[in-house]
């Protein structure tokens, strides 16, 4: 080849958050590097971007990536290392949480999206998500397999470089912080408007650790109290697996939670600006776009007193923390929203910045990294 490679593998990733990770990445790839760079990378399926114009990309389809842990361990220790000896790329980037082992003297890079390794399971968790409790165990160890010959660890917050140092003992140094791109997430073109009604609304899979109990019991708190004048959406439709059918189960009662299924992101955008107030109680995320998309409107944000939370929402004067474990102090604020208007729960905050190595694009990550 004439132009220096980079490879992307990302051959586990297929929907969600994952995904619009990746067609961030490939999108800074295609329009800023690919004049100078032979650019391939590794998927499940190339259907899953028909619709994008990645005309400056060659596409390998690894289909059988995801029908066992057989093959996906198969490629990521043994089909990429013979890949890595064949192309010999100017750099590997794995964005799926995993180190592929390369020929020596390749720059390689792991992005870690994955936070379930630090979420503490309690028994009632594996009741209603055994997979994942289980998965995040797994992840534990896989995460930890060649991760040192990365020459970057990219993670989305500086709370999590923290702890991978402290887990793998990399120094701080090796792990770069790389906020997604802040132009990506405005819904454009919407009117806001200002609902009569208070309306709330939480936009979040079906997880164990996304907290929806926590917005239910405040509900019953308020109404307990005589506050029925509000409406709380669920983005989901009450069946998708066993943590979902629980969170249906305890909101039938509760005619103000409306459950109004999975939306598309331009949907999802556009219902945002009919809404008075973001809530997010998860209680772990890596970053937590709905906070980034929701901010952008300059609206009312409820959100859990957790390092996640904060620094995804960075410097901000129209937000109000609460304790991710009691349902009483999110009800007080948002009865405080509900009766005396949104102003009345607002709290300045401000965020520094990481320390070096940081980024805030994904052409500014990329840069970085390839001229180290």
């Amino acid at each position: 080849m004439d132009k220096p490679v980079i490879i992307v593998s990302a051959i586990n990733i297929f929907e969600g958050g994952a995904l619009t990770v990746l067609k961030e990445c490939l999108n800074a790839l295609n329009n800023n590097f690919s004049n100078e760079y032979h650019i391939e990378v590794f998927v499940y399926q190339k259907s899953l971007f028909n619709n994008d114009h990645f005309n400056n990309i060659k596409f390998n389809e690894l289909p059988k990536s995801r029908k066992s842990w057989f093959y996906r361990l198969f490629y990521e220790y043994f089909f990429f290392n013979r890949v890595s000896k064949e192309i010999k790329p100017i750099l590997w980037l794995s964005l799926h949480d995993t180190t592929p082992i390369l020929q020596t003297g390749i720059k390689q890079c792991v992005y870690c999206h994955n936070p379930s390794i630090f979420y503490n399971s309690s028994l009632s968790d594996f009741f209603y998500d055994k997979t994942h409790v289980l998965f995040s165990l797994f992840y534990k160890f896989l995460y930890q397999i060649n991760i040192s010959k990365n020459d970057f660890v990219i993670v989305q917050q500086d709370w999590i470089r923290t702890k991978f140092s402290n887990l793998f003992k990399i120094p701080l140094s090796k792990i770069l912080v790389a906020y997604p791109d802040s132009g990506e997430v405005s819904p454009a073109n919407c009117e806001v408007f200002c609902p009569v009604k208070a309306t709330f609304i939480y936009p979040a899979f079906p997880r164990i650790f996304k907290n929806y109990e926590i917005i239910i019991n405040a509900a019953q708190i308020l109404i307990d109290q005589g506050i029925t004048d509000f409406e709380i959406k669920f983005t989901l439709s009450g069946v998708e697996n066993s943590y979902a059918k629980k969170i249906a189960k305890l909101s039938k009662s509760i005619p103000q939670i409306i459950f109004v299924g999975l939306m598309q992101r331009t949907m999802l955008l556009r219902e945002y600006t009919n809404t008075t107030a973001l809530i997010f109680p998860s209680k772990l995320e890596t970053w937590g776009l709905p906070i980034s998309e929701f901010k952008t409107l300059n609206k009312t944000i409820l959100l859990a007193d957790l390092e996640y939370a904060h620094e995804t929402l960075g410097t901000y004067d129209k937000a109000c923390f609460f304790n991710s474990e009691d349902a009483k102090d999110l009800a007080t604020k948002m009865a405080s929203l509900i009766l005396n208007g949104p102003h009345t729960v607002w709290q300045n905050t401000t965020q520094q910045a990481p320390e070096y190595p940081f980024t805030t694009s994904w052409k500014e990550m990329l840069h970085l990294v390839l001229s180290h």
